[in-house]
């Protein structure tokens, strides 16, 4: 196949997961690239988009398709972040995902990565705040292409799921990496967070 065609090709993925992301099919980039690769046809991963491509073809799809409701959206799921962040102070807090980066609306989930102990304090926390809550596992990228499973603890406030993913102690000398960069996954504090909002 052509250069030109491949990155055609590649293009085309990118913007049908994007779709798909924005339409609620997929939560994230990795199943969303998957799903739009295998109607495609191109079943070879090198050839598929990454993070930052897919994440560029949602910018332009919700900026033509979604302008309308996506920024009121996006604001309320981050009022609800900063919320969610405020009660689990004590677990240093950081926003992730789609709606630290902007690209989310109704559909995504909040993603806040916590340090504990044990996932059983975050448990305990959430118990102490009467919050029902279902225990799960993420995946996320580390050092030497490593991929891991975390513990994690989701719920619903309101129409928009939480998820709690917590890191083990020792993240602190590996931390996860940023699956749109070379870099550990810092994500927002809650400053961070009120400093965005308090531009808006």
């Amino acid at each position: 196949m052509g250069s030109r065609r491949q990155a055609g090709l590649t293009r085309a993925i990118a913007s049908e997961a994007a779709r798909l992301i924005a339409q609620g099919h997929c939560q994230d980039h990795h199943a969303a690239c998957r799903k739009a690769a295998e109607r495609l046809g191109e079943r070879n991963p090198r050839h598929w988009p990454d993070a930052n491509a897919i994440d560029a073809a949602l910018r332009e799809y919700q900026a033509l398709f979604q302008r309308d409701h996506q920024p009121q959206e996006l604001l309320q799921l981050r009022r609800l972040a900063l919320q969610a962040m405020h009660d689990l102070d004590g677990f240093a807090p950081r926003l992730i995902g789609p709606v630290a980066r902007g690209v989310a609306d109704r559909h995504q989930r909040i993603q806040l990565l916590l340090r504990a102990d044990t996932p059983e304090q975050v448990a305990l926390a959430l118990t102490d705040r009467h919050i029902p809550w279902r225990a799960g596992e993420t995946m996320l990228d580390f050092s030497r292409n490593r991929r891991a499973a975390r513990p994690t603890l989701s719920f619903q406030a309101g129409d928009s799921g939480v998820e709690l993913i917590v890191l083990d102690p020792a993240d602190r000398h590996d931390p996860p990496r940023d699956p749109l960069g070379d870099g550990p996954l810092k994500g927002l504090s809650a400053q961070d967070l009120a400093q965005m909002l308090g531009h808006l």
